[in-house]
């Protein structure tokens, strides 16, 4: 039986909130209340879907296979969104309030990992990840 190490489960786990955090960004561009943010919505997707190959390739040459996003519960966070935003006096802020949280969980996550003994290349491609979580961060909050 296979049993994956912590190691491991993060950085599946990471890979799972990049490609999350991809599609809620890439769903906000097509909202009203993001039009304004769609430069930046746009461009957060692109480099989050490239951190999440440049995971998956390495999660592949450790004899593993990357997690996917499970696509019923990801359906329904993008549902829950977009009832949120029609329910909104702001729709938004909300859209910027719920990538700031995505870009915290994958913040936190990837501190986490980062603890870990993980090759130096890992490493490195992690607090890529992070600096730019971290950036989002601070430009979504300055959108505010």
């Amino acid at each position: 039986m296979l049993t994956r190490d912590n190691e491991q489960i993060l950085l599946n786990e990471i890979h799972v909130l990049c490609m999350e955090a991809a599609d809620h960004y890439e769903a906000a561009t097509s909202k009203e209340g993001g039009a304004d943010m769609k430069p930046i919505f746009s461009a957060a997707a692109e480099e989050h879907r490239g951190f999440a190959a440049k995971l998956a390739a390495y999660i592949r040459l450790n004899d593993d296979q990357p997690k996917l996003p499970d696509p019923d519960r990801e359906t329904l966070a993008l549902f829950l969104t977009s009832i949120k935003g029609r329910l909104a006096n702001n729709e938004r802020q909300m859209l910027i309030e719920d990538q700031v949280k995505m870009e915290q969980r994958l913040s936190e996550t990837i501190t986490t990992a980062l603890r870990c003994d993980l090759p130096q290349d890992v490493k490195l491609l992690l607090e890529d990840i992070l600096a730019k979580a971290n950036s989002m961060q601070h430009v979504l909050r300055n959108a505010e």
